[in-house]
């Protein structure tokens, strides 16, 4: 009996363990990944400059929150080009970060700056990815990469929606909302997928795109292209600079803009399949599953439970039968004794 009790214990001890460490290990894994993606600079730094460099460094290597001591009071000059700063820094990292916000509070001789880096999750990232394989695979076996470019160009002004609060390829992707620089960074990972040489350009507040097509480089603007409709504007689609005057500074070397031709924008929108409904079919299997998998732990739950408490009525039962048959040797022996007191 008492060997059954101290099995039940070491199992109920080993069970308190796992429950324990689990829960250690996730809320471990959740320090590190925050403490990973913030850089606290050490050094001091004393200009402009040198306070954008150090925070378009830490973006480029990941981070998503930097704390830098500044002699120079920050504002919103001081990182108007910052995104282009990481851009120049490595252009396919940059490609995920949409937005920034900085703070900063005086101390004494320098000011406490800290800069927060919107970028989608490293899962965001991942489907981000597929998401860019995927729309690649069906355009790579058009004839050119005129006509590469110019599905890639209908195909996300058709697809997403302009939305100034938005910002980078996977709200593009998959919320379908996004700012200009939603637009520029799909169609930027996507040229990449497909090999066609292809550029953000930055202006203060606006970015678009550059790529070349044959031996020479065009101006193209998604953004301005997407009037709202289901036939996409073709004003700022593979330009010279000669026809990019009214636009932001262009840096193509063709001698002039392309023609526009080839298949209706609706043509090449349909081409690719519909993600978001795929994925909604996916995400209601997925739930299914994960309602079914649910149920069937319950069950395994309640199983173990009942048989639990079998367990210990039996034992309760035993430990009752033990009882009642020492009380029963106890009568008999005191019905063997001697009780004359006399």
């Amino acid at each position: 009996m008492d060997g059954e009790y101290r099995g039940r214990n070491l199992r109920k001890k080993k069970s308190d363990i796992i429950f324990l460490i689990i829960p250690a290990v996730i809320i471990g894994l959740i320090v590190f990944y925050i403490l990973f993606h913030i850089r606290v600079v050490s050094k001091v730094v004393t200009t402009e400059e040198e306070l954008l460099n150090v925070v378009a460094d830490a973006a480029v290597d990941g981070k998503r929150v930097v704390k830098v001591k500044s002699r120079v009071k920050p504002d919103e000059s001081t990182f108007d080009y910052l995104l282009p700063a990481t851009f120049k820094r490595d252009m396919y990292k940059s490609s995920e970060i949409h937005h920034y916000q900085y703070t900063y509070t005086p101390h004494g001789a320098y000011f406490d700056v800290k800069v927060k880096i919107s970028r989608p999750s490293l899962i965001a990232s991942y489907f981000t990815k597929i998401r860019v394989h995927q729309i690649a695979s069906h355009l790579k076996n058009l004839e050119s990469d005129y006509e590469k470019v110019k599905a890639a160009h209908d195909y996300l002004i058709l697809l997403n929606k302009y939305n100034y609060v938005k910002g980078g390829a996977y709200s593009c992707l998959f919320s379908h909302e996004s700012a200009c620089n939603g637009y520029a960074y799909s169609f930027y990972l996507i040229m990449k997928e497909l090999d066609i040489p292809v550029t953000c350009d930055f202006g203060r507040t606006h970015v678009w795109n550059r790529v070349k097509i044959g031996d020479y480089w065009y101006n193209i603007d998604l953004t301005f292209d997407d009037n709202g409709t289901s036939k996409p504007s073709y004003v700022y689609f593979l330009k010279s600079n000669t026809d990019w005057s009214e636009h932001d500074y262009g840096l193509a070397d063709a001698p002039s803009s392309l023609e526009v031709k080839g298949k209706s924008a609706k043509e090449y929108y349909r081409m690719i399949p519909n993600y978001r409904m795929i994925g909604i079919i996916i995400g209601i299997l997925i739930a299914g599953f994960l309602v079914f998998f649910l149920r069937l732990a319950k069950k395994a739950w309640d199983k173990r439970e009942l048989k639990r408490i079998e367990e210990e009525m039996e034992m309760a039962e035993r430990a009752r039968l033990l009882f009642e048959e020492q009380i029963k040797k106890k009568q008999e022996e005191f019905a063997k004794e001697d009780h004359n007191i006399w």
